[in-house]
């Protein structure tokens, strides 16, 4: 063993910065995937999403109010003590 080696942090040793990991990169891959097809059918999916907010789904009219308007402001709740106030952001 050469002198001075020991172990500990090693000058380049590990991945280099910068560089990614095979499953990072899949996934990103995949990503690319996904939004290249979803962008190709967008127009079908925003119509089929009007249509079930339509007849009454909800989780749809959340979605595209979501979508159009942003999502709502998160409400406060307040407790009154003795002299102060307590705010509470809800999740």
């Amino acid at each position: 063993m050469p002198k001075g080696i020991r172990g500990g942090k090693q000058i380049g040793a590990g991945r280099p910065k910068g560089s990614v990991s095979k499953s990072t990169a899949l996934i990103q891959k995949a990503k690319e995937l996904i939004i290249q097809r979803v962008s190709k059918e967008l127009t079908p999916i925003i119509n089929k999403l009007i249509e079930k907010a339509k007849i009454g789904d909800i989780k749809a009219v959340e979605i595209l109010f979501e979508r159009a308007f942003g999502k709502a402001p998160q409400a406060l709740s307040f407790e009154e003590g003795a002299n102060e106030i307590l705010i509470r952001w809800g999740k």
